[in-house]
C-alpha cells in the first residue's frame, strides 16, 4: 500500500505543470532597476535561501551590455544586537518583456517574471509581484515575491490586493505559504 501511495504522489507531482501567468511586458528596465524591499515571500524559499534574515532587499543595477547585476541582501543580528549583512550577487537578463532570467551560480538561470507592476516608469515603479516556477518533472520549484520601493506597501495597495491578484493569475498564495518579511530594521 505504501509503494502505491508513493507512486501516486510522484505521478501527481509529475503531472502538475507550472502556471503560465501573463507578465507585464511594458516594463522599462532602466526604470525598474534600483532598490526593492521584500515585503513577502514563500516559506520554502525563505527556509532554503533566507532563513533567519530580516530586512531583505534586492538592488538591481543595469550594466552597459543590458544585463542586470543583482545584489540580494538580508541581515542577521550578531551577539551584540548589531545588524550583519548577508549578500548574494547574481545576474539577470531580459528574455522577453516582463520575463527575465536570473542566475546566482554560473550560467544556471531561473525564471523571474514580473506578473504585476504598479506605479509609473518615470517614477521608478512602486510595487512588483514576481513569480518563478521551474518544473523538474518529479517536482516543481515555485516561488513568489512581493517587492516594494519602500519597506512597507503603499496604503493604496494592501496585501489583500496581491493575494487576490496572484490567485487570479493561477498562483496559489496560500499553498505557497506566503510570509511577510520583517522590514523593521533601523539603519
Amino acid at each position: 500500500m505504501l509503494s502505491f501511495t508513493i507512486v501516486a504522489a510522484v505521478v501527481a507531482l509529475a503531472s502538475a505543470s507550472c502556471p503560465n501567468p501573463p507578465t507585464n511586458d511594458t516594463v522599462v528596465l532602466k526604470d525598474y532597476v534600483g532598490v526593492w524591499y521584500e515585503i513577502a515571500d514563500n516559506k520554502q524559499f525563505r527556509n532554503e535561501h533566507e532563513k533567519g534574515l530580516v530586512c531583505t532587499r534586492a538592488t538591481y543595477t543595469l550594466n552597459s551590455n543590458g544585463t542586470i547585476k543583482v545584489n540580494n541582501t538580508g541581515f542577521t543580528k550578531d551577539s551584540s544586537g548589531n545588524l550583519v549583512a548577508d549578500t548574494a550577487i547574481g545576474k539577470a537578463k531580459q528574455v522577453d518583456g516582463g520575463k527575465l532570467a536570473v542566475s546566482f551560480f554560473a550560467n544556471f538561470y531561473g525564471p523571474y517574471w514580473i506578473v504585476d507592476l504598479h506605479g509609473d516608469a518615470n517614477d521608478g515603479y512602486s510595487v512588483a509581484l514576481i513569480f518563478s516556477c521551474t518544473d523538474f518533472k518529479i517536482y516543481q520549484e515555485t516561488d513568489l515575491w512581493l517587492l516594494s520601493r519602500t519597506p512597507q506597501l503603499p496604503d493604496n495597495l494592501p496585501i489583500e490586493y496581491f493575494v487576490k491578484k496572484a490567485e487570479s493569475l493561477g498562483i496559489q498564495w496560500d499553498k505557497l505559504d506566503m510570509q511577510l518579511t520583517d522590514q523593521s530594521c533601523d539603519f
